[in-house]
């Protein structure tokens, strides 16, 4: 038996049970794999960002999955449990644990199993070791992506800001039994995975902000496969010890999919094709001007910035939704996020978009629609929504079914999960928490990435939050994501910056802004594309204003106190 099985990995908060830790490790590594082999949308994203080959790629984030929790090595986190540590390996511990184990598996990496990999990959790989360097700063940027699963990145300095020791928290014996699994996981996805059978050369995928960017995207999906992975309704405990191999097929890997299946996790597709306006908004017998424009303008096959400014009434929701269909349609995201400033017109959204989401999706697939703000539970129309499991959604035939909206139960225990889903409505913040410094905001940050961002009422956030959806425009462009912004009365400058930021995360130069005296417009910018176009006013909304110069102040304030 090899000695990494005696060590527990997750175990009852008040029972004996225990899951040996690689084992939770491997049900991990099978949440990513999983999740990588059904979204071709993702796989794309992944390397589109990080320049790395598609299937090159997959493989190396199984395989760090696969080592997200290589710090519960450490005789510190195993004597959390005193009574395991003891049955498990024979020893009592008087250690405690000041640095949790997700900056203790980035220490680990970086002191001692990067070598380990380093040596065991050249042997088989020759080519890596002409380039090691720049192969251990690659891959830094992914180990501290994936060890910082918990929400925040590895710390590298402990208390009274020291630098972290490996051997403060690691015995000889524990580095030996970590570098054992890490050679025996690679063994098991070189069979199952194909981990690193090449290497492609390094001048062609990489350059110094690839990597880095990436590693946001990277950061999320950790988080999102460790949640999914440490769920034990889903992943039960296994005390008894098999082969790796052995439990990677007839474990790790079946219950990942039944898990992910459980958890909704972007689930449905969008449909393939553009669908008519009426179909998406039977009511509305003929298109304003600006929604005609939104049905009949050119989508660009990348991340694109539109500004839609009209007045109250022309239908700028409306136009948004058969917008954001037509980006999925072309593959460019696959959900959608709809952003207010309050709750209450949150809550006026959400019953709106209730009644249409659906059809921005496949037949057979089952989106999820969330409400995302601080008082989401006091929706009745949303707590409603919320399915106990996807069985009691199939408890309804099929007309019932499409009629009303609905959540996946596990999107809607935690408002941290909202933008997983594949359509959200919610206030701005919620979006906002992705690109602060909050807990798990790269959670938050990967869910967005594969949406259409719609902002609504951005004339109504003052400076600070306008900074704010500045630099998350920015990031969003940056990781893939196209957004669309409406407003009845934007200024010119607001409008700039909005192109300014989105460009920033595309890479290219902000094209300038000319209409200044324009309304109603829409706005169109991609990586190779700038339009800015006049939009007819509604007929309804025309009207004619006399006015009248009066150059004296008290015939003024007489003609106020007349009327």
């Amino acid at each position: 038996m090899q000695s990494y099985f005696k060590y527990w990995g997750k175990a009852e908060k008040d029972g004996a049970g225990y899951h040996l830790l690689p084992y939770h490790c491997l049900d991990v590594a099978a949440v990513g794999h999983v999740l990588l082999s059904q979204r071709n949308d993702l796989r794309q994203r992944f390397a589109a960002i990080s320049g790395l080959d598609e299937t090159i790629y997959c493989q190396w984030i199984a395989l760090f999955l696969g080592l997200h929790d290589i710090g519960k090595f450490s005789e510190s986190f195993q004597n959390l449990r005193p009574d395991l540590l003891e049955k498990l390996q024979g020893k009592k511990s008087g250690k405690t644990y000041p640095v949790r184990h997700d900056s203790l598996g980035n220490l680990l990496w970086i002191e001692s199993l990067w070598r380990s990999f380093e040596a065991s990959t050249s042997a088989s790989v020759p080519e890596f070791r002409n380039a090691a360097e720049y192969w251990q700063e690659l891959f830094q940027y992914i180990a501290n992506a994936f060890t910082g699963h918990h929400g925040e990145p590895p710390r590298r300095k402990g208390l009274n800001d020291l630098q972290l020791r490996l051997s403060a928290f690691f015995t000889t014996e524990e580095v030996n039994c970590a570098s054992q699994y890490l050679h025996d996981l690679q063994v098991v996805l070189t069979k199952e995975v194909g981990i690193i059978s090449q290497l492609p050369s390094p001048i062609s995928i990489y350059d110094s902000n690839s990597m880095p960017i990436a590693s946001w995207l990277m950061a999320g999906f950790a988080v999102l496969c460790d949640w999914i992975g440490s769920n034990s309704q889903w992943f039960q405990f296994c005390e008894s010890v098999m082969p790796l191999d052995e439990y990677w097929r007839n474990h790790a890997i079946p219950q990942a999919e039944h898990a992910i299946h459980k958890a909704g996790i972007n689930a449905s597709s969008p449909t393939a094709t553009d669908i008519p306006f009426t179909d998406l908004f039977p009511d509305i017998s003929e298109p304003t001007p600006l929604q005609r424009h939104v049905i009949e303008c050119p989508i660009a096959d990348s991340p694109q910035l539109f500004i839609l400014e009209d007045v109250t009434g022309s239908g700028k929701t409306e136009a948004a939704l058969i917008l954001a269909k037509r980006l999925m349609a072309h593959g460019i995201g696959n959900g959608i996020l709809m952003a207010l400033p309050t709750m209450a017109t949150s809550n006026a959204m959400y019953d709106r978009v209730a009644n249409v989401y659906r059809k921005l999706f496949t037949d057979e697939s089952t989106p999820s629609l969330v409400l995302a703000h601080g008082a989401r539970h006091l929706s009745d129309t949303f707590m409603r929504s919320i399915a106990v499991s996807s069985h009691a959604q199939k408890l309804y035939g099929t007309d019932e079914d499409t009629a009303s909206a609905q959540c996946a139960s596990w999107l809607a225990d935690n408002r941290k999960k909202a933008l997983l889903a594949d359509a959200g409505v919610g206030t701005l913040d919620q979006a906002l928490l992705a690109i602060l410094p909050s807990r798990f905001q790269s959670l938050r940050l990967f869910g967005l990435a594969g949406h259409i961002l719609i902002v609504d009422e951005v004339h109504a956030y003052d400076p600070y939050m306008n900074k704010l959806l500045q630099t998350s425009l920015t990031f969003h462009s940056a990781l893939g994501g196209s957004a669309i912004l409406l407003s009845a009365t934007l200024p010119q400058h607001t409008r700039q910056a909005m192109l300014d930021s989105f460009a920033k995360g595309l890479q290219i130069d902000s094209p300038q802004a000319t209409s200044k005296e324009i309304y109603p417009l829409a706005t169109q910018m991609s990586r190779s594309s700038f339009n800015e176009a006049p939009i007819e006013a509604a007929p309804l909304r025309k009207t004619s204003v006399v006015v009248n110069i009066v150059p004296d102040a008290n015939e003024v304030e007489r003609q106020i106190v007349e009327a």
